[in-house]
């Protein structure tokens, strides 16, 4: 029987015993992040909002589920322009 390694997509980890890692799916509007447990958390930008995702990533535990939601919120653009920011 073959068994499957799984590696924290974040810093290389492998997987042992530990339950304690998730599993984010990543989008280019949406970072959702699953606990192999249960509850999960999503950041998403409704307004255009795809469905298919870009990649699937495992993650050994919150620092990297962390720095993976900091490396993405990154990438986005933080403030609205000032154009589109001043009352009409």
């Amino acid at each position: 029987m073959r068994q499957t390694i799984i590696k924290c997509d974040h810093c290389g980890r492998e997987k042992k015993e530990a339950n304690h890692w998730f599993a984010a799916d990543v989008y280019d509007q949406a970072f959702i992040i699953r606990g192999l447990n249960g509850p999960f958390f999503q950041i998403v930008d409704v307004n255009s909002f795809s469905q298919k995702a870009q990649k699937v990533m495992d993650l050994c535990g919150e620092t990297c589920v962390m720095q993976s939601v900091q490396q993405w919120l990154a990438k986005k653009d933080p403030c609205p322009t000032e154009s589109s920011a001043k009352p009409s």
